[in-house]
């Protein structure tokens, strides 16, 4: 029983993760999308490679 109980709990917990990790990228790519103008002109390190 406590072995079930482990593997829910650390299912939900993944599943969770993931979906909040989704709606921060989503959030982040709207943001940039609506901001395009107000984006400073500083480039990070290795753009346009890591900015996607």
């Amino acid at each position: 029983m406590p072995a079930r109980i482990f593997d829910i709990v650390s299912t939900v917990s993944t599943i969770n993760f993931v979906v909040v990790w989704l709606i921060i990228m989503w959030a982040h790519i709207k943001y940039r999308q609506a901001n395009k103008k107000k984006l400073g002109a500083f480039k990070m390190p290795g753009f346009p490679y890591y900015e996607k």
